[in-house]
């Protein structure tokens, strides 16, 4: 019986034993951690994921974080690199901008007037010179405005009106009388030099007065300009005689600028009102004679003459003590017209007194009108050399009415066939003759007196 259990025991056993190590069990076992190992896999890709996204996020964050670090870094270094060289960069910036500034239209020069504090330099060496304009009444209130820079006025001068359209045809504003007086003053403040101010209306005094109040409100210390206003011409057209005075002050104010005045249908009385005329320029005037030349030229140390009238020839000037002012005289601006007698012996005799009573280094300026014919000019070149060896002077020819093509045609008409005439300079705008010890300066048809001496 013992045998038995013991057998049994012994076989049960080794039936365990061959349970333990048969192939399905180990293959479960296999199963299990191959399942245990799935699922482990399988947590780690959704962790993974969930974490890459969370990654991703904090490195971008991060990454801008640090741009941003970075940029206000660099921003930091430059400005204080600008602040460091900022001396140096307005030192080299001024005399860029002061080479560039004449260059620039009006427009921008009157916007740049607003970085004037930074750029200092530029507006003590530049101008701003405000084009020709003109000033005429239509009405007892209304004044037009006439200029080549119609927007110069609306847009820089007087921003602040709503010009309506039917204020401006074909360029031309037209504004009330008080609108003008603001718009002088305007002028005073914004521009450095005034090219040519036309000023034609009822109240002619009321804005040169306003023109004198601007100029000395500017020129306080506590709002001192950069540096005062110059006027080059200016022309004043229909004035009464309560105008006077104010008028005589804008003209001694600007006197160290002006080049050009001129007076139309004005009563004035010069010698209340003027020291001293250096240029005095009448023409256009039918009736003025030699007596009443007289007594303009009385007590005048006049330098420069120009009469250009119907009734002011070379025997003029020698009658009622006006050869006294010649004596004086560096130009004389006397103009022949188409009945100028070529051949005559009278008229040749005033021109050679009259010269002989100009200083010996006195210029006589002569604009003589021709036909257009060759023949002719090259008569009245011809005619002038005579006068100018008789006398041994020096003489301006400006021919007009004829063709820049029959000038240079005479000139070369009477080289060829005066022997004792020759050219001696030439100058893109002019051409000197010389006969003798007398000399001709020939002028081109588009040239002024002193043009010619800029060149």
């Amino acid at each position: 019986m013992d045998l038995n259990l013991t057998s049994c025991h012994m076989m049960s056993t080794q039936m365990a034993e061959q349970i333990a190590t048969s192939s399905t069990y180990a293959k479960l076992t296999e199963r299990n951690n191959y399942q245990r190992r799935s699922i482990w896999i399988q947590a780690k890709r959704i962790f993974r994921k969930r974490l890459l996204s969370r990654i991703t996020r904090n490195g971008t964050c991060n990454m801008a974080l640090a741009l941003d670090v970075k940029s206000t870094r660099h921003i930091k270094e430059s400005n204080l690199d600008n602040d460091e060289s900022s001396a140096i960069v307005q030192r080299l910036l001024a005399p860029v901008l002061q080479q560039v500034f004449p260059y620039l239209n009006i427009y921008d020069r009157m916007r740049l007037r607003r970085v004037c504090r930074l750029t200092e330099e530029i507006f003590q060496h530049s101008l701003i010179s405000l084009p020709p304009i003109k000033l005429q009444g239509i009405s007892l209130d209304s004044i037009e405005i006439w200029t080549d820079h119609s927007d110069l006025i609306i847009q820089l001068l007087v921003p602040e009106y709503n010009f309506k359209l039917e204020t401006i045809v074909d360029g031309i504003i037209t504004i009330k009388d008080w609108q003008a007086e603001l718009l002088v003053q305007r002028i005073a403040k914004r521009v450095d030099c005034i090219e040519h101010l036309w000023l034609e209306t009822a109240i002619n005094g009321e804005l040169c007065s306003a023109l004198l109040k601007s100029v000395s409100q500017t020129d306080l210390v506590e709002s001192s300009r950069w540096r005062p206003l110059r006027l080059d011409r200016m022309t004043i057209v229909g004035s009464d005689d309560d105008d006077c005075e104010v008028i005589s002050e804008v003209v001694r104010y600007f006197s160290s600028s002006i080049r050009e005045l001129c007076f139309r249908h004005i009563c004035m009385d010069f010698g209340i009102y003027c020291e001293e005329f250096w240029t005095l320029e009448i023409g256009g005037i039918e009736y003025l004679s030699s007596s009443i030349l007289s007594k303009v030229l009385a007590n005048l140390t006049i330098r420069n003459l120009a009469i250009i009238c119907p009734r002011i020839k070379f025997h003029s000037y020698l009658q009622d003590g006006i050869n006294k002012a010649l004596k004086n005289l560096e130009t004389l601006l006397i103009q022949c017209t188409t009945s100028f007698d070529l051949d005559s012996l009278v008229e040749r005799e005033y021109v050679i007194k009259v010269l002989q009573e100009m200083p010996y280094n006195g210029l006589l300026r002569i604009i003589h009108i021709s036909e257009n014919n060759v023949g002719q000019a090259a008569r009245i070149m011809s005619y002038w050399l005579e006068i100018a060896c008789e006398t041994t002077s020096s003489i301006k020819l400006k021919l007009s009415g004829i063709s820049q093509n029959r000038i240079d045609q005479a000139v070369g008409r009477l080289l060829r066939k005066c022997s004792n005439v020759f050219k001696v300079a030439f100058k893109g705008s002019s051409l000197m003759l010389t006969c003798g010890k007398g000399s001709v300066c020939i002028l081109d048809k588009y040239m002024w007196f002193g043009e010619d001496d800029e060149d």
